[in-house]
């Protein structure tokens, strides 16, 4: 077994419930275009990119709208992180890893959403590497966001280990022949 040197850390799902942020504010956009969502749906798309998760819950699949909703729902984004809620023990889990490992934050979020997560938790001087939906062409289940992860942080994939929550995650990273762990948390 090769030695583990970085930690991939998902962030939605795994350092932070942001879920119910997140929803709350694709609801709102949403609304503005005469559309209706349910949580249900919406979380069925945990790790997709949302590209491909729009129209998943929305069942819009027009391209332009797609990217309206989704810009919208970055500028309602920030009123409604007081929905977010830190997985406390996740967070320290990923201090206490950084004085061994280094450390890298992957996610299918959107820059401007991931920056304002990180800021939320306050692990921004803890992060080797952010790697954002912005900074890969294929979402997962591809593995290019984790590769992209290692060789950003300099190590190869055998020595990295993901941290997921979602079914997509976990079979990006074992494309990337990394090593994973899937976490699960009531949401």
């Amino acid at each position: 077994m090769a030695k583990i040197k970085a930690i991939i850390f998902d962030l939605d799902g795994v350092l932070i419930n942001s879920i119910p942020a997140h929803f709350a504010a694709y609801e709102l956009a949403c609304q503005d275009f005469g559309i209706k969502i349910n949580l249900e749906d919406y979380t069925k798309t945990t790790g997709l990119s949302w590209q491909k998760s729009i129209p998943i819950f929305t069942g819009i699949k027009n391209p332009d709208k797609i990217k309206e909703i989704h810009d919208k729902k970055n500028n309602y984004l920030k009123s409604c992180l007081n929905r977010a809620e830190p997985i406390d023990f996740m967070v320290d889990l990923l201090k206490f890893f950084r004085k061994k490992y280094l450390i890298a934050v992957a996610t299918s979020a959107s820059e401007e959403s991931t920056n304002l997560l990180i800021d939320k938790l306050k692990i921004r001087k803890f992060l080797n590497v952010i790697i954002t939906a912005k900074d890969v062409e294929n979402a997962k289940p591809d593995p290019e966001i984790f590769l992209l992860s290692a060789k950003k942080i300099g190590i190869g994939p055998k020595n990295c280990l993901v941290i997921e929550d979602s079914d997509y995650g976990i079979e990006a990273a074992r494309k990337a022949m990394m090593h994973y762990i899937k976490i699960s948390f009531s949401k």
